[in-house]
């Protein structure tokens, strides 16, 4: 026996992951509106972990040594 997918069961496949996606962006938007600055903190550092830039870390460096 051979399975067949038709048309609208692939539509409603798309539809329901569509779907999905939308609510999971909406869930994320309200928490990070009401975490914005540790969300801020957190993405921050996520990227200069990934990016580093050697002179941006030394002048962060001096800048503690002076203060």
């Amino acid at each position: 026996m051979v399975f067949e997918l038709s048309l609208p069961v692939c539509a409603c496949v798309h539809r329901y992951v569509w779907s999905g996606f939308i609510v999971l962006l909406g869930i994320y938007l309200n928490i990070y509106s009401k975490n914005r600055v540790q969300w801020d903190a957190l993405f921050r550092d996520w990227v200069l972990r990934l990016f580093p830039r050697p002179h941006r870390l030394v002048a962060l460096q001096n800048l503690h040594h002076v203060v």
